[in-house]
């Protein structure tokens, strides 16, 4: 289990995350306003309102450990 929801293309079996396009979106969202004059201060904190769930269905098939199940 990853943490970076992009992991699981490149060999990971599954990940569950904050996507890190959104996260990084939202930090120069932060940078913009500071670089606008915005006292970091007075900036509030934010944590991330969505996870991704992503599970490499062909690394899973070719698992005995993970029953999987057609829905």
């Amino acid at each position: 289990m990853y943490l970076n929801p992009e992991w699981p293309e490149h060999g990971g079996l599954m990940a569950y995350g904050v996507d890190s396009v959104v996260a990084f979106r939202r930090a120069a969202e932060y940078v913009d306003q500071i670089l606008r004059g915005a006292k970091p201060e007075n900036l509030p904190i934010e944590q991330p309102t969505q996870s991704r769930l992503v599970i490499k269905r062909l690394t899973a098939e070719e698992s005995d450990e993970l029953p999987l199940r057609p829905m």
